[in-house]
């Protein structure tokens, strides 16, 4: 092909050259094709085919005139060679020797050139095969051809001819195998042999298969390794990753054999039938054509006839066929069977009694039946006598008293009796005792065991076993002692109470309770009826009760309206020897219940009150004659009688039928009554209608306690102040009094007394006892007393002594009063009249602070100077005492340095000023505080020290929860 360059030269509107332009190019007429296309002021043009056309610049400026080449005309160049080349074009390279497999395409090009090497074009050829065995045959024309191989391995040299000039040769074409596409089972290696169907073989043969693979046009490649598998054939053929196997039978049968290369690439055989192989065993079956079963023992009647079989089986136990075979006694005394000789025979015993064998033989394979055994016992049956006498045990009922003897009777198969015969009995269900008894022909059952059920079985080492019917074994006769207990033992002679009278377990001789048997029942005198359950047997004399499932009779006898005593007589009925007896107590009088209203009394109380409730529960009046309390404990035994007076004070003399009464009693302690836990009781005694009645002892007794008095004392008055002023106010004052005696005091009166030397002063003074004052003592217990008592400005001055008064009384009874006027140990304080500079007042911030509060409260003193001087504040000091202990170390105060009113440290003449102390932490004691205040002063015209103080009271309580 031909080429030559182009420029695209750029003029002005009046014709003058610019420069060159870049412009887009192409050609016309499909004459050939110019390189670059686009954006270049040149381009370069190459003939490629026969024919007319121009060459086009386009400017992409619109405004731009545009340019075209003069008619192209492109004529055929003479081609002088040809090269085969494997791609299009004059690209890709020739073909010199190639290896491809049968699976590739190998694409050849025809490229034609002129004398001067020049490439003119792809020419048309003529194609063919040069030598070599290359498959499918070269043939064909055109300026390509598609080589696709179908036969490997094969070589070969392809030829390309043009038709004006030379030819040219590829080099050595090679094509190698494709890849695995198929296998195919086969009966011999490496391609040998036949593909394997339909195959027919015994189980003596074996069957050796090989896998072929093969790639897409059928080429062998060589034995795969596969996974063998099978359908329907034994044994199953299971393989991995192996080329061959041999498939041994062991069973007949039919089925195939798959060979898988995996990716869906599989074959299998044509169907493969399998047959017996050869007779090597044979078997006696009672039925032809190898059905039936082997024949073991056999037990026959001189009736029966019994036919035989030779059945022939291959090494593998599978059955071939029937086979002809001699048959004859191998053992025993047996009849000959008939015929001798074939395929069967039949055994037709005509000889009772005998036993043996039987042999097949066929050309020495051989086998014989199990025992067979003609005119044995065949069964047996368990009869009431010996000899096939009495009857056939069916279902029966026995006692525990009774037994009977069993017999085993033994048959043959036609019915007929041959003897009794030795079995092994044994029972079963509950049957006691247990029957285990081997080799004998007869068992006796005695039960001793009621209630039972079971059954009793002969067992015969070859015959049919028997068994009895269901033998139900009852108890036998009452015997022994009956105890009998009424619940409740004593009842109302009311007509309507009742008791329930239950007995022991009732039994007979062999300890069976005694379910089912009948007891009679008597009651005398009959002042109770019995009322359930109903007569068991109204035709027998007395009344029946029947003894239940528990081995024990229960009654109810329901009471009359005459009190008494009644015996109960049991004892059995229709023989046996059971008895028992017991006495029910109807009573008509009745203590229901002692009531004391006070739990404890102390000794010379002169009344204690204490009820009595009576019952009248029959059906007349009772006339009370004599009615009376007791007194004992903690040992009932032990009687307190003598420590008390008893006076009943109610005029009741009769109870009506029915009704309860309440009588009252007043009880005087002694004054030595025993200090004790008293049970207080009764007994009551009266007639009805001539009948003397009573009771004695309440169903509900009551119970006191015994004290000693109350006895009050003070112990000592006490008061944290020694020093007082006249119109002081808020002085704490305490009592502390203690109880000696065991009974409670209650306190009516408690206050404090003031004596000047031997002179009552209390009127200077105003009491205000604390409103939690206790208003009792408990025995043997001390409390406290807390007052506030406020000075009279006019008291009396100097040493007063501060005593106390109590009084009250016992709280088991009014009629004992208690008083003490004087302390153990009394207090005293002096009293000085008020100081011209002193302390007017000391109050708190609030009347109740808690235990360990950390929130500030405050102390207010207000301090007064009525002299001829200012006074200086030097220090102030409070103390905190609860139950007259010091606990100041416990609370945090911040103290003051200087008057509020003033804010300094004077206090001037005639002036009244204030300080305060800040409490910060509250002390852990909790109860009523006296809050000590002392003022620390210094008259600045004397330098005399001034010191006063004054007290207060706060509440410390526990905080809230």
């Amino acid at each position: 092909s031909q080429s030559f360059t182009v420029h695209a030269a750029g003029y002005d509107a009046y014709g003058n050259y610019r420069k060159d332009e870049n412009v887009n190019w192409s050609a016309t007429g499909n004459i050939g094709y110019v390189s670059p296309e686009s954006n270049s002021s040149s381009t370069t043009f190459t003939a490629t085919q026969e024919g007319t056309g121009v060459i086009i610049a386009d400017h992409p400026a619109p405004s731009v005139t545009d340019d075209q080449t003069g008619t192209i005309t492109v004529t055929e160049a003479e081609v002088d060679h040809i090269i085969i080349r494997n791609a299009p074009n004059n690209s890709g390279t020739p073909v010199g020797d190639t290896t491809i497999t049968a699976d590739d395409q190998l694409t050849l090009y025809a490229a034609g050139y002129d004398a001067g090497d020049n490439y003119l074009g792809d020419v048309s050829v003529t194609w063919s095969l040069a030598s070599g065995d290359l498959e499918p045959t070269i043939s064909g024309s055109g300026s390509s051809y598609i080589f696709s191989p179908t036969k490997a391995p094969a070589n070969g040299v392809i030829r390309a001819t043009h038709a004006a000039t030379s030819s040219d040769l590829t080099g050595t074409i090679t094509v190698n195998v494709g890849v695995l596409a198929s296998i195919k089972i086969r009966n011999a290696p490496n391609n040998g042999g036949d593909e394997v169907g339909t195959v027919t073989m015994t189980t003596d043969d074996d069957l050796v298969l090989y896998a072929a693979g093969y790639d897409a046009d059928g080429n062998f490649r060589s034995d795969q390794p596969v996974t063998w598998s099978s359908e329907g054939l034994t044994p199953p053929v299971s393989a991995s990753n192996t080329s061959t196997i041999t498939f041994s039978p062991t069973k007949p049968g039919s089925g195939t054999i798959t060979a898988d290369a995996g990716n869906n690439i599989k074959d299998d055989t044509g169907a493969i039938t399998v047959r017996p192989g050869k007779v090597a065993s044979l078997t006696i079956r009672d039925a032809a054509g190898g059905l039936g079963n082997e024949v073991g023992d056999v037990v026959m009647t001189l009736d029966d006839k019994l036919t035989l079989y030779a059945a022939g089986y291959d090494q593998y136990g599978n059955y071939a066929h029937d086979v002809v075979a001699n048959w004859s006694v191998s053992s025993g005394d047996l009849d000959d069977p008939d015929p001798l000789t074939g395929t069967s025979t039949t055994f037709d015993p005509t000889t009772p009694g005998t036993s043996g064998k039987i042999q097949a033989d066929s050309a020495g394979i051989a086998d014989e039946t199990g025992t067979i055994t003609v005119g044995s016992i065949a069964y047996v049956l368990i009869r009431t006598a010996p000899n096939g006498a009495g009857i056939e045990l069916g279902d029966t009922t026995l006692t525990a008293d009774d037994s009977i003897t069993l017999y085993a009777a033994g048959y043959d198969a036609g019915g007929n009796y041959i003897g009794d015969v030795t079995v092994d009995w044994q029972s079963t269900g509950t049957l006691t005792p247990s029957i285990s008894t081997s080799g004998t022909i007869s068992v006796t059952f005695a039960p001793t065991t009621a209630p039972a059920t079971g059954t009793i079985i002969a067992d015969h080492s070859v015959a049919t076993d028997d068994v009895t019917g269901t033998i139900t074994i009852t108890p036998g006769k009452p015997v022994g002692e009956i105890t009998l207990t009424p619940i409740p033992a004593i009842i109302n002679a009311n007509g309507s109470d009742t008791s329930r009278v239950t007995s022991s377990v009732i039994r007979d001789s062999d300890d069976n309770p005694a379910q089912g048997a009948l007891i009679s029942v008597n009651v005398t005198p009959q002042i109770a009826t019995i009322i359930k359950p109903s007569d068991a047997a109204p035709e027998i004399s007395g009344y029946q009760v029947t003894v239940n499932s528990s081995g024990y009779i229960a009654f109810t006898l329901q009471a009359g309206t005459t009190g008494g005593t009644a015996t109960i007589i049991a004892n059995s009925v229709d023989g046996g020897n059971a008895y028992g007896d017991t006495t029910l107590t109807l009573m008509s009088l009745n203590i229901v219940s002692i009531n004391a209203l006070s739990t404890t009394v102390s000794r010379g109380q002169p009344q204690a009150q204490v009820n009595m409730r009576v019952q009248n529960l029959g059906g007349e009046t009772v006339t009370i004659q004599t009615a009376n309390l007791t007194f004992s404990g903690p040992n009932p035994l032990h009687s307190y009688d003598d420590d008390y007076t008893v006076e009943w004070t109610e005029n009741i003399t009769s109870i009506p039928p029915g009704s309860t009464v309440t009588l009252i009693f007043q009880v005087g302690v002694d004054a030595l009554a025993a200090l004790d836990s008293v049970t207080i009781d009764g007994e009551i005694a009266g007639e009805m209608n001539g009948v003397a009645v009573s009771d004695v002892g309440a169903e509900t007794t009551d119970k006191w306690l015994v004290q000693t008095q109350a006895h009050l004392e003070i112990l000592k008055v006490s008061t944290p102040v020694d020093t007082i002023t006249q119109g002081q106010k808020n002085i704490p004052v305490s009592m502390t009094i203690e109880n000696t005696g065991q009974a409670t005091a209650l306190i009516t009166t408690d206050s404090l007394t003031f004596w000047s030397g031997g002179t009552p002063v209390a009127s200077d003074y105003q009491i205000f006892p604390n409103p939690s004052n206790p208003d009792s003592v408990r025995g043997g217990e001390q409390t406290q007393l807390n007052f506030s008592v406020t000075v009279s400005n006019t008291a009396t001055l100097g040493e007063i002594s501060v005593n106390g008064f109590i009084s009250g009384h016992d709280a088991n009874s009014s009629l004992l009063p208690l008083e003490d006027a004087s302390a153990d140990t009394p207090d005293s304080w002096f009293v000085k009249e008020a100081p011209v500079v002193g302390v007017i007042s000391f109050q708190p911030s609030q009347q109740t602070v808690t235990q360990g509060q950390d929130a500030p409260w405050y102390l207010t003193m207000e301090v007064g100077n009525s002299g001829g001087s200012a006074v200086r504040l030097d220090s102030a000091r409070v103390k905190f005492f609860i139950q007259g202990i010091d606990r100041t170390d416990k609370y945090e105060v911040l103290y003051p340095s200087v008057f509020l009113g003033s804010g300094t440290a004077v206090l001037d003449t005639g002036s009244v000023d204030s300080i305060k102390f800040t409490i910060q932490e509250t002390g852990i004691s909790v109860g009523e505080a006296t809050v000590q205040g002392r003022i620390y002063l210094t008259d600045m015209g004397t330098h005399n020290s001034i010191t006063d103080q004054k007290t207060t009271g706060i509440t410390v309580q526990t905080p809230a929860n």
